[in-house]
């Protein structure tokens, strides 16, 4: 295999590069079409003991996607950083490396993943207003001069936990409030947090047992919060007085849920309301078949035990799915009949799972697989942790076609596959046989990277370079001929 050596620049401006980092869409957040889903699978869960964090960036489908990794910074205590908003908020003196798939303009709410230097990592993040309810809409209104959702990558730099940085992230949401309500989830190689906000300045953030999967899209989720187990949850100070004073929760009629207090918007508006709970559903009943749930229910749980030990390749396919085997196959389209909505959207910008292995250096154990465009039609590489030089055809790329990018490649791909049968039943076919090889591989890579850190060189950096880039050399040949061949035969379409 060939492979490409062009070296990405990192910057080092940084009042520049942080202003830039949070140049986030503030005016269009909210819309249907910039709306994600995400899976968080505990190492317990996992079949191969890491910890899975999946997740779909849905915007519009033409901002193009990249792979970046920042360097860390040191800061005069007297440095700020400051949002569109216009909020500031102060730096610390030291800021952590990290690695993010981002959209080349900015990070919108739900627009990036990233991992930094210390296995922390974001899983993404699902836009929740939608869902929001108008009783907690007028009880806890979003603060215009508050926090982006850049917000979360500021607490990922500062952050050696996932604790760590739920609770940062959480302390920030009370202080100053935020713009717009988001989950997000946040992990490290030892747990898995998932965090909502409610509005303008409460939240709740609840740990996701090690045994257990949690599936994501766009409504409220976290049920019971315990402000007094510190183990298990974190909330926003005096959460459940507030609650009760602004009349979003009646302790008479039940327990405390923090979904039921700020959520059901979609539903007391009639407005789609199977829109997210379809998407919970369909992940339940592919990974809990005996469990046989009801399609129409309004509420799912947070949290289940797996039937069976959820692969990597069971993160590839439920990212992909489109109802396929369903009673809901027919009605596919995206945003679409009936308020129906596949997990996997045509819109989405990128695709990916983040693997966390507990007890491998972050160098080797932290992978991210990069799925550039549309999952439908995508193939999901690994990028190491510690690699420094990115292919080139996953850095910068262009805001116009330009197939020197993956991003254009993939996304020349799903347009000339769309309502072409024959072409997707290709790329699909072509999926299952590059992914099953690559994941197969895996053992044997990580004992090779691990060998070379012992010598403390440079070698596992280099040798991770090769594999990633090596993967990605075959990727861009595989795209390439797809799109040959669709530009020179004539489908049927189906």
């Amino acid at each position: 295999m060939q492979f490409l050596r062009k070296k990405i620049l990192v910057s080092g401006v940084l009042v520049a590069v942080i202003i830039l980092l949070l140049s986030e869409f503030v005016s269009g957040q909210g819309k249907t079409d910039q709306e994600c889903f995400m899976i968080l699978v505990g190492k317990g869960a996992s079949a191969d003991g890491s910890i899975f964090l999946a997740h779909n960036n849905d915007l519009t489908g033409v901002e193009a996607s990249h792979l970046v990794k920042f360097s860390g910074q040191e800061y005069n205590l007297t440095d700020s950083v400051t949002f569109p908003s216009g909020i500031k908020i102060p730096q610390i003196r030291q800021t952590f490396q990290w690695m993010a798939l981002k959209i080349l303009k900015g990070y919108a709410e739900g627009d990036a993943v990233a991992i930094n230097e210390f296995g922390v990592a974001i899983a993404g993040g699902v836009a929740l207003k939608p869902d929001r309810n108008s009783l907690a809409a007028s009880a806890d209104p979003l603060v215009d001069d508050g926090l982006t959702g850049g917000v979360r990558y500021i607490a990922l730099q500062r952050a050696k936990t996932a604790r760590q940085c739920v609770s940062m992230l959480g302390k920030m949401y009370t202080q100053y409030g935020v713009t717009y309500p988001s989950g997000v989830g946040i992990a490290d190689t030892s747990e898995i947090w998932y965090i909502e906000s409610g509005g303008g300045h409460c939240w709740a953030a609840v740990r996701v047992p090690d045994s257990c999967y949690w599936p994501q899209a766009n409504g409220y989720r976290i049920g019971m919060v315990d402000p007094d187990d510190t183990t298990n949850y974190y909330c926003a100070p005096g959460l459940l007085q507030f609650c009760r004073e602004h009349n979003l929760w009646n302790p008479a009629k039940g327990a405390f849920r923090f979904s039921e207090a700020f959520g059901g918007g979609r539903r007391e508006r009639n407005e789609k309301p199977y829109y997210d709970t379809r998407r919970i559903w369909r992940c339940i009943d592919l990974l809990n078949p005996g469990l046989k749930m009801e399609p129409g229910l309004k509420r799912y749980p947070e949290y289940l035990k797996p039937d069976r030990k959820i692969s990597l390749q069971d993160c590839f396919d439920i990212l992909r799915d489109r109802y396929e085997g369903s009673e809901f196959e027919s009605n596919v389209v995206d945003n679409g009949i009936n308020g129906e909505r596949p997990i996997a959207s045509r819109n989405a910008v990128h695709s990916d799972v983040i693997q966390l292995y507990p007890g491998l250096p972050i160098a080797c154990g932290a992978v991210l697989w990069v799925g550039i465009g549309a999952p439908i039609s995508t193939f999901y590489v690994p990028c190491f942790y510690g690699i420094e030089e990115i292919p080139h055809a996953l850095t910068s790329s262009s805001m116009d076609y330009d197939d020197s990018y993956l991003f254009w490649k993939f996304r020349k791909l799903s347009e000339n596959s769309m309502q072409n049968g024959e072409l997707l039943k290709m790329i699909n076919d072509q999926q299952k046989v590059f992914e099953s090889a690559v994941i197969e591989s895996i053992p044997g890579i990580l004992q090779q990277a691990q060998i070379r850190l012992d010598r403390q060189d440079e070698s596992c950096r280099t040798f991770l370079e090769r594999v990633s880039s090596g993967y990605l050399q075959e990727v861009i040949l595989i795209v390439d001929s797809l799109n040959a061949v669709s530009d020179s035969r004539v489908f049927d379409k189906h």
